[in-house]
């Protein structure tokens, strides 16, 4: 007999201490001195924000590596190649725009961005499409869990690609990142 999983939601005491904390924490990102660059003033003045298409994070880089070699040193690479022939087998018109992504040293990361509502559905269609394809070429069996997340790792890279293929006629704006993180105690 399988155990039964309950969920417990957390006291009301605990919304409003969480609520407080992150209170404190917006005044001090919303202060005068701005030392992470995100004022409520300076969000707002995104100008012409309905002229903007795609909103995505500053491109990391990497130092010594391109995007196909920090891949393979870190994940599988005969995953990759296999990802990117599906693309090209399905998309043709992409493969231009896969080989300047994978020869860059820059990238879009963490899966984040705001993309106009048809824009997005594109994007997903593509997506979707070619990791349903690739899902059927690959076992997860022997993986680690963090290697489990392929899929994420992988789309990651596609939306580099994707927004390649699109250049030219896309208006993106990129923003920076800001991370919260507790101090270690």
């Amino acid at each position: 007999m399988e155990a039964e999983l309950y969920y417990t939601a957390p006291k009301d005491e605990y919304f409003e201490e969480v609520k407080r904390e992150a209170m404190k924490l917006w005044k001090e990102v919303d202060s005068d001195n701005d030392k992470f660059g995100y004022a409520t003033g300076k969000i707002n003045r995104i100008k012409d924000i309905k002229n903007i298409d795609v909103l995505v994070p500053r491109k990391i880089r990497f130092a010594f590596v391109n995007i196909r070699e920090q891949y393979s040193l870190s994940h599988c690479k005969h995953q990759f190649d296999l990802f990117n022939k599906i693309i090209i087998e399905k998309y043709p018109s992409m493969k231009s725009s896969i080989d300047i992504v994978n020869g860059q040293k820059k990238l879009y990361a963490y899966n984040m961005f705001v993309m106009r509502r048809e824009l997005y559905h594109e994007y997903n269609e593509i997506l979707f499409d070619v990791l349903f394809a690739l899902e059927q070429k690959i076992k997860l069996d022997g993986m680690d869990s963090y290697q489990q997340r392929i899929f994420g790792f992988l789309s990651e890279r596609f939306l580099n690609y994707f927004l390649e293929w699109k250049k030219g006629t896309l208006r993106i704006k990129e923003l920076q990142v800001l991370f919260i993180v507790d101090e270690l105690k």
